[in-house]
């Protein structure tokens, strides 16, 4: 059985609710990797407001990881597929 903590149910339902671009809300909190040079900026979010919580809310600060995550993702991905000259068949 596949199933998701409860917390993480609850992350996603809230990001969900928010639009791409997490309200300018933006998550610093890996790069890709390059094996040469391997530097990580501090993980920060920037673009939050405690004047405007039901813009900038945990929402979309949910959302704005999960944003970071995929753009890290499709740089390993690129990675791959200049490495080995040829794109993944499949992600699982």
């Amino acid at each position: 059985m596949n199933q998701r903590p409860a917390s993480r149910l609850a992350a996603s339902h809230f990001a969900s609710a928010v639009p791409p671009g997490a309200n300018g809300v933006v998550a610093v909190a890996s790069n890709v990797m390059d094996g040469k040079q391997w530097r990580h900026a501090a993980p920060s979010l920037i673009g939050l407001d405690i004047l405007q919580p039901e813009r900038t809310s945990l929402g979309a600060i949910f959302r704005a990881v999960e944003e970071n995550a995929a753009y890290v993702a499709r740089g390993h991905y690129e990675l791959l597929e200049e490495i080995c000259g040829a794109a993944p068949e499949r992600i699982k």
